[in-house]
């Protein structure tokens, strides 16, 4: 027997020159790794919400340990991507980290779908949290809660939180504060995908049926601002059901309308839309950030 053979380290380097030439990366999805240079069972894995979810274009980093038993035993996975440990993304991702998947032994299935020796590999965990986890309707990932409908009043709640904190953690701050190691990643990622990701994070906050600043319902759509002087309160939105994420706006949300001067009164104010759930602030944040692309 080679006594300087180690099977962690010869399984490891065999699986990590398979990613090399098998990540997915497209515009609808990516993953990108990086490994540790000086530990060889350390890993970290980032990868994109796919397009049509309420997850799309964001960035979720995950750190990857291979335990010592590893390939007999499922690698260890934590999700970082939290909003400081706040935001719980779906109900098979924890605010602290947890990620639930029959392949890494985090929750039950059926023998088919937990981690085989010999035949899962880390390549099957990212395409199963790419596939399985940021999924189009994340509400119904919760067991009990039936099949998907997307009619379903408590799973709609639960997406527009989802968008929100999605570009608030997943994008906003991935380019405030790239990760060591993915800078450039995040960097070609969002200058790539710069309109997509504008477009769509208005398009939510054009589609989420809160109240503004008012206390006018929006009925899905911005309102212009009225002339009337006053100050918009951020609040807090909940969904429902166990897996949803806890999402709070800033109290400086919505900008105080500006009230017309002496000359212009009698002439209107200009109309600017107000948004509602904290999208205000949401969307001048995204803007910043990828204006510095």
């Amino acid at each position: 027997m080679n006594q300087g053979f180690d099977p962690l380290s010869h399984s490891i380097a065999k699986e990590t020159a398979t990613l090399s030439t098998s990540l997915p990366i497209s515009k609808a999805s990516s993953i990108f790794v990086r490994a540790d240079e000086n530990r060889v069972d350390r890993m970290r894995a980032m990868i994109s919400g796919p397009e049509g979810t309420p997850y799309a274009f964001g960035l979720w980093l995950f750190d990857v340990s291979y335990p010592v038993e590893y390939p007999n035993v499922p690698p260890v996975l934590k999700n970082l991507t939290t909003g400081n440990g706040t935001v719980r993304f779906n109900p098979n991702l924890y605010n602290e980290g947890k990620v639930c998947l029959s392949l890494l032994g985090t929750w039950s299935g059926s023998p088919e779908e937990m981690w085989r020796p010999g035949r899962s590999t880390i390549l099957q965990v990212f395409i199963s949290i790419s596939s399985m986890i940021f999924v189009d309707l994340p509400y119904f990932n919760e067991p009990g809660y039936g099949a998907p409908n997307a009619n379903n009043a408590q799973s709609q709640q639960y997406n527009y939180n989802i968008r929100r904190e999605t570009i608030r953690w997943a994008v906003t701050e991935q380019l405030r504060r790239p990760p060591r190691g993915f800078e450039q990643v995040v960097q070609n990622h969002f200058r790539l995908l710069k309109s997509e990701v504008l477009a769509v994070a208005t398009q939510w906050a054009e589609d989420d049926p809160g109240t503004n600043a008012y206390g006018v319902p929006n009925g899905g759509f911005p309102l212009a601002q009225s002339s009337t002087r006053g100050r918009g309160r951020g609040g807090k939105s909940r969904g429902r059901g166990r897996g949803n994420t806890n999402g709070s706006s800033s109290g400086s949300a919505t900008p105080t309308p500006t009230e017309p001067s002496n000359g212009d009164k009698g002439k209107g104010v200009a109309e600017q839309p107000v948004y509602k759930g904290g999208w205000d602030v949401i969307l001048r944040d995204l803007r910043a950030e990828l204006e510095k692309l």
